[in-house]
């Protein structure tokens, strides 16, 4: 699939990198601490636009989604629709490799 190059990408990003976690190793044995008062715990590994990761997060306000994808581009639109939806109860880990 072939994904479109997002003008001025590096300063979208920084706009809702709040929805981002950069170490995530800092929660290893307590994610569900980092969300606080969440059920469960699920994890989308390659998450693409996040369509569904983003759905599911809406649907289920008492669950925590964490977010996983290896393309920037893509990654953004995930990160776009988590601050449309006002979504707290999802965030992604930046393991993308598109220079």
């Amino acid at each position: 699939m072939r994904h479109r190059k997002i003008r001025n990408l590096d300063e979208k990003m920084l706009q809702v990198e709040h929805h981002i976690m950069s170490e995530p190793q800092n929660n290893k044995g307590n994610w569900l601490g980092y969300f606080q008062n969440k059920e469960k715990l699920f994890l989308e590994i390659g998450c693409g636009k996040g369509n569904f990761i983003t759905t599911m997060a809406q649907q289920n306000p008492n669950f925590a989604y964490i977010g996983i994808e290896g393309q920037r581009t893509v990654l953004y639109r995930t990160l776009e629709k988590i601050e449309e939806k006002e979504l707290d109860n999802v965030v992604t880990i930046d393991q993308y490799d598109d220079p």
